[in-house]
């Protein structure tokens, strides 16, 4: 792994969830390659495949009233080529001890040598989840 290169996929994972927390589409935007082949499965939602899917998926949680505030733990990011992806737990700030969400975040390495998220798939942690 070379240490520019997980250095540069941990920044996009970071502006990933700064323009999260900031509820900014545009800055969203910034942050996602914007194809056909990207994905994000939010916690209940159904698979939605295809930038022309995601990005109203985005519009559509920053409509929401709730606080959205991560503390991202347990960051592990894995190389592969111009493929990375990073595992972590996001823990929403506020919402109590079972709001803690597992998170795979898929990017790509594009020829200018940024990283595009490419994936999102989080979901409720289950020892964490109410019922469980």
């Amino acid at each position: 792994m070379v240490a520019s290169d997980e250095e540069g996929v941990r920044n996009a994972n970071a502006a990933f969830y700064v323009a999260f927390e900031a509820r900014d589409v545009h800055q969203m935007a910034t942050v996602w390659e914007h194809s056909s082949r990207v994905f994000c499965i939010h916690p209940g939602w159904p698979a939605l495949i295809g930038w022309d899917n995601v990005l109203p998926s985005w519009y559509g949680l920053f409509t929401n009233s709730e606080r959205l505030q991560f503390l991202i733990v347990n960051e592990v990011v894995s190389l592969a080529g111009d493929c990375a992806w990073v595992v972590c737990e996001e823990n929403l700030i506020d919402q109590g001890p079972e709001a803690g969400l597992y998170a795979i975040n898929h990017f790509i390495c594009v020829e200018d040598g940024r990283w595009l998220m490419v994936g999102h798939v989080s979901a409720p942690i289950p020892e964490r989840a109410v019922g469980f």
